[in-house]
């Protein structure tokens, strides 16, 4: 449980790393958000850019936590529904982006990175 904690972390550090590029101008912007903006991204996508560099920070947090790998805190446990959520639905939009570098990518990132959360959540019932 606690390995699948780290790897999700993992992959969440990666991720926010390249949101982080992206929000101080890399020129991937065919990889991300639909591949719409190829280049560098506009100021609202890197304004959503940052939003996902929260996210994915507050989501990690609440694995790392519910694993017990961080201090447990006690809304953890309901946070992890939320978080669940979330990582179906990035799923489901990095398999249908219209953007096939993009999906090649983040669609293995975020299927790994839900089953590393369910293991986790599974694994800790408490």
């Amino acid at each position: 449980m606690k390995i699948a904690a780290r790897i999700y972390a993992l992959l969440a550090g990666v991720v926010i790393l390249f949101q982080l590029a992206l929000i101080f101008g890399a020129t991937w912007g065919h990889l991300t958000q639909g591949g719409f903006h190829p280049g560098v991204l506009p100021l609202q996508q890197r304004l959503m850019a940052s939003a996902s560099v929260v996210l994915m920070a507050g989501m990690a947090f609440v694995v790392l936590s519910h694993a017990g790998v961080l201090a447990r805190q006690p809304w953890t446990k309901a946070a992890t529904w939320g978080v669940l959520v979330m990582s179906v639905l990035g799923v489901v939009m990095n398999l249908a982006t219209p953007s096939a570098p993009e999906r090649m990518i983040w669609a293995p990132v975020t299927v790994v990175m839900l089953a590393c959360a369910v293991r986790v959540f599974r694994g800790a019932r408490t």
